[in-house]
């Protein structure tokens, strides 16, 4: 049955393989879904802590906790908006393998960066187990593996925009 057709000009193992990657997509958009809001929940948090600090606007020293988080909000921006383009794609009843692939890396890493830049925001308070920021972090990174590693991810983007 390796090289049996379909009928439709398409090998079982293709048929197989398409099946297995629509079932992955929708693991993938659940996984950047919570991966966007533990990002913004995150990015609050920063945002509140640096708020309190006192600390004056043109103070030069303190413009790398303000880029973080403007990175931080600029990625998570990306990141929704490609779930939702690929919510729009699986709503249209369209395959959305390389979209949910887009979507887990990038939200996935922006989580990443984020968790790791707030708990460095936040110095050694960031590391205080009754904080919550090292458990985003371990977190980021599981959100990362599942599902599919971000190499895996990649030569999945590439084969689907036909990068052999």
């Amino acid at each position: 049955m390796n090289t049996s057709e379909t009928g439709a000009g398409v090998s079982f193992e293709q048929t197989t393989f398409y099946d297995a990657m629509e079932f992955l997509g929708l693991g993938r958009v659940k996984i950047a879904a919570e991966s966007v809001g533990r990002t913004n929940w995150l990015l609050e948090t920063a945002t509140a802590f640096a708020n309190d600090r006192d600390v004056r606007a043109d103070d030069w020293k303190f413009h790398g906790i303000f880029h973080k988080i403007a990175w931080g909000r600029a990625n998570a921006f990306a990141a929704d908006a490609a779930g939702l383009r690929c919510a729009w794609q699986l709503d249209q009843g369209n395959g959305a393998i390389a979209e949910s692939s887009i979507c887990k890396r990038l939200a996935t890493n922006t989580f990443w960066e984020v968790a790791d830049d707030v708990v460095q925001i936040h110095g050694s308070g960031g590391l205080a187990e009754e904080n919550p920021f090292m458990d985003n972090l371990y977190r980021a990174r599981i959100m990362r593996i599942v599902e599919g590693t971000d190499d895996i991810q990649l030569n999945t983007i590439a084969k689907q925009y036909g990068v052999e």
